[in-house]
């Protein structure tokens, strides 16, 4: 599709797939398509009027879903689990590591270090960082039919089946817990949340628009300074920032609506100014230098 014009996209070209394309994430001049029984199919998009498919790579399973970061894809296969692959060449896509999930893994979502799976009836919570060896970090046990999600700053946003939407806090991996839940009238297909805070849903044959009130003080989960996500508090952090002030792709994934500040990239706000722009690089080198105090978080919404 071309979208040059939001309000008026046309169609630019078609390729079909061997099986089911249910599923897509698309990085640099390469889509990743969740193909069913068909596995893994990458697509060379460089040239719009003439995608071709170049490599696949097939699980034991039907493919449901995929979540493509840097040089990795991780799939999610239904009934086999969740595979990562290494795509640092596209052509050709080979196994890095692999976790059985103990439900279905419908769909998977990546915030580093963790791999987040809505997996039937939990929300399976992996650390990835070691792709060769994924490991268990915590789950949410209380789902009945989770089949797909989106992870915002601290929260997991889950569609689970008949029983609406549930937010979940993800601020600290290894205990996930509920903190609200909206009962939609059909069943959950799809999910995604704005930049400005409003969860959309897939239900049936509606899209609906919710905004949750969760999320203030105390429920958000961060560590000043941490613009990166990676738990540490390091010079990585002042290049991460400077990188997307920049115009970079990746924003800072901690984010927490804040009061009448609305949403703000906490982790980044380094000097606690309830905004992040390039005054916190600044504080941050003060910081690394010995000129000025620890990260601090934002006054309104301080970290839990």
């Amino acid at each position: 599709m071309d979208v040059t014009n939001q309000v008026n996209p046309t169609l630019r070209e078609v390729i079909n797939t061997p099986s089911f394309a249910i599923g897509l994430s698309a990085q640099g001049n390469y889509a990743y398509v969740a193909d069913s029984d068909s596995g893994l199919q990458i697509i060379d998009i460089s040239n719009p009027d003439g995608p071709i498919i170049i490599a696949e790579f097939r699980t034991p399973g039907l493919v449901s879903d995929v979540a493509v970061v840097g040089s990795y894809a991780y799939v999610a296969d239904l009934s086999a689990g969740l595979f990562i692959l290494n795509i640092s060449n596209p052509a050709n896509p080979t196994l890095a590591g692999y976790y059985n999930t103990p439900g279905n893994t419908h769909a998977v979502k990546i915030s580093r270090p963790y791999a987040y799976i809505a997996d039937t009836y939990s929300l399976q919570i992996i650390n990835i960082s070691i792709p060769s060896n994924p490991v268990y970090a915590g789950s949410y046990d209380s789902l009945q039919n989770a089949s797909c999600l989106w992870i915002k700053g601290n929260f997991a946003y889950v569609g689970d089946g008949y029983l609406g939407v549930k937010q979940i806090n993800i601020g600290n991996p290894e205990f996930p817990t509920m903190e609200g839940s909206f009962d939609t009238p059909d069943h959950v297909n799809g999910i995604g949340v704005s930049t400005g805070g409003y969860i959309v849903v897939a239900d049936g044959s509606s899209l609906i628009s919710l905004k949750s009130t969760v999320g203030g003080p105390g429920n958000c989960f961060y560590q000043p300074g941490d613009a990166n996500g990676d738990h540490i508090t390091s010079g990585i952090d002042v290049v991460y920032m400077i990188r997307y002030l920049k115009g970079g792709p990746n924003p800072p994934p901690s984010t927490c609506e804040c009061g009448s500040n609305g949403i703000v990239y906490v982790a980044a706000d380094a000097n606690g100014s309830c905004l992040f722009n390039g005054l916190d690089v600044s504080y941050l080198v003060n910081y690394f230098k010995g000129r000025s105090g620890p990260p601090r978080g934002c006054p309104d919404c301080p970290p839990g």
